[in-house]
């Protein structure tokens, strides 16, 4: 979804809601603002991520009160559709004559292409890289005590990061070798016996970050 389409899904789930909501900023919207209202405006984007404004903006004899709790119910929304919030505090703007809190919301993208454990797809990966890796081994001779390093065969190691929403069930992890297949635009690449050799799990505002390496000793094959 471009962040245009995420600007219009936004202000279309918070009127669903019951929230006023319009697109454009706190000043655009200013001198038709009568009640509180949520004005949504697109704040950053790149490939990695979208990041939206959500401002709410409340009238002076609505209280900054309603303002505050009008904006904990837009974050918690917004929360449910899988952004990262931050809430600002309440001011109160002057030349406005309203109270305003902003909210940032991040949503973070998931990649184009897609990745499969064995018959599994993952749908939820943010960043995805493959990097060649050897096998070492070290030898100690037993008499003069020096130590040889021997580079043994060749791999890869694809580290796979996720973004499990809130709610989200993940997948039984294979207990046995399985085959990592990446599909992009254009061509396939398969990674035979494969093995995760770290598993790394963080709690975040939005779900579980989970970054995984997989490890694999044969051969890649690439199909176009």
């Amino acid at each position: 979804m471009d962040v245009i389409s995420q600007v219009n899904a936004v202000v279309a789930a918070l009127r669903a809601a019951g929230i006023r909501a319009d697109r454009g900023n706190g000043q655009a919207l200013q001198p038709t603002i009568q009640s509180a209202v949520a004005a949504v405006s697109v704040a950053h984007a790149d490939e990695q991520e979208q990041k939206l404004k959500v401002c709410i903006l409340a009238p002076a004899e609505q209280g900054g009160r309603v303002c505050e709790e009008l904006a904990q119910t837009t974050a918690s929304l917004l929360r449910q559709q899988n952004a990262s919030c931050t809430v600002g505090p309440c001011q109160f703007d002057g030349e406005m004559g309203l109270f305003v809190v902003e909210i940032l919301a991040a949503w973070q993208l998931f990649l184009e292409s897609q990745v499969f454990v064995d018959q599994q797809k993952l749908p939820y990966v943010t960043e995805l890289s493959a990097a060649q890796t050897r096998q070492m081994e070290a030898f100690t001779n037993g008499e003069t005590g020096e130590s040889t390093v021997v580079r043994k065969a060749k791999g890869w190691e694809v580290t796979i990061q996720e973004l499990l929403p809130v709610g989200a069930t993940a997948a039984v992890e294979p207990m046995e070798a399985f085959t990592l297949k990446v599909m992009r635009k254009g061509w396939v690449e398969t990674y035979p016996d494969c093995y995760w050799s770290s598993i790394l799990l963080q709690d975040t505002q939005t779900g579980i970050l989970r970054r995984r390496t997989a490890v694999s000793w044969s051969e890649r094959t690439v199909q176009a």
